[in-house]
């Protein structure tokens, strides 16, 4: 804590504890007795050392007797449980992170999921949108692919390659993915709707598939 985060958690500590105050009070020199329990509370943040005030105020952790008789020794005990809430709050963060990555798969391409190509709307479907006939006619709704532009996508294109299919290189300016690669999806048909509204392209000139 900083000298004026101590200095409000000292504050809002000694109105739950009246009687801590009391007794700082009446120190001979207490001014000293505040700045050493500034230092040995300043690698504790604000929040933590206010929760922990909390819990001892509302009786989830039970205030020791000895330090209902030597009021100096609460100190080193709001030092004990905040670094024990911050190890807490470490690890399970820690937790939280390994899992994700463990839960997350990598990938080298954010765009096509390594997979070389991607799922866009097609062009007729583009110009039904903006017609206003897409909600109209189901019809008018599909999709085609694009080759990736990363080091995937550029095999795809190879015509030496297995794989190989004769597909227009994916141009963001011209071409939405379709989110969700699946064109029923609501999230997706809106996507495309504001796309559109956005004025981005007037007229797509790729090709489908």
């Amino acid at each position: 804590m900083t000298t004026e985060e101590f200095k409000e958690w000292l504050g809002y500590h000694t109105t739950r504890f009246p009687a801590l105050k009391k007794w700082l009070d009446a120190q001979e020199d207490s001014k000293a007795v505040v700045v050493l329990w500034q230092k040995t509370l300043s690698g504790v943040s604000l929040e933590h050392a206010t929760v922990v005030t909390d819990r001892l105020y509302t009786g989830e952790v039970p205030i020791p007797k000895n330090c209902e008789y030597e009021k100096e020794l609460i100190i080193p005990l709001i030092l004990q449980l905040a670094r024990t809430i911050a190890s807490y709050e470490h690890r399970k963060e820690a937790s939280e992170a390994t899992r994700r990555s463990v839960r997350e798969p990598r990938y080298t391409c954010k765009t096509c999921l390594d997979q070389g190509i991607v799922m866009v709307w097609s062009p007729r479907s583009m110009e039904a949108m903006r017609s206003g006939q897409f909600d109209l006619i189901r019809e008018t709704r599909g999709s085609c692919f694009a080759a990736c532009s990363c080091e995937k996508g550029l095999k795809r294109q190879n015509p030496d390659h297995p794989k190989a299919i004769p597909l227009r290189a994916y141009d963001s300016q011209v071409m939405l993915i379709v989110a969700g690669g699946h064109i029923g999806n609501k999230e997706s048909i809106e996507e495309l709707r504001d796309w559109i509204a956005s004025g981005k392209i007037e007229d797509p000139d790729f090709g489908e598939i």
